[in-house]
């Protein structure tokens, strides 16, 4: 499912309950539930952090797992002053997910069961 939301704070909350549902679907249990949710609200901030437009979400469940990618538009908005490798998203991300990866205006990661 992929849900494509205006670049504001308050959008967070439908992403996260979105995610959590998919999470659900997946069997998985209430920490790994909030676990998703907490991944995307890092990712989210950390997107945001280009001022951009919109951001796209797309969730894929994958067996016991969700797979989440996020991205923005590439219109207007600025390069973030903070890096990806020092970044606090990264490191909370990397603290409950798998396969995090960062590339310009996208963010990847798998939640497992």
């Amino acid at each position: 499912m992929t849900l494509d939301v205006p670049a504001d704070p308050r959008s967070g909350r439908v992403l996260r309950s979105v995610a959590r549902s998919a999470g659900s679907h997946a069997d998985f249990g209430y920490d790994r539930i909030e676990d998703l949710g907490l991944a995307i609200d890092e990712a989210f901030a950390f997107l945001l952090e280009w001022t951009p437009l919109a951001v796209r979400c797309s969730l894929v469940q994958d067996g016991d797992s969700v797979e989440v990618t996020m991205t923005t538009d590439d219109e207007g908005g600025t390069t973030p002053t903070s890096s990806w490798d020092t970044s606090l998203h990264r490191v909370i991300l990397e603290s409950v997910a798998t396969d995090v990866a960062q590339q310009g205006r996208r963010v990847a990661f798998r939640i497992r069961a």
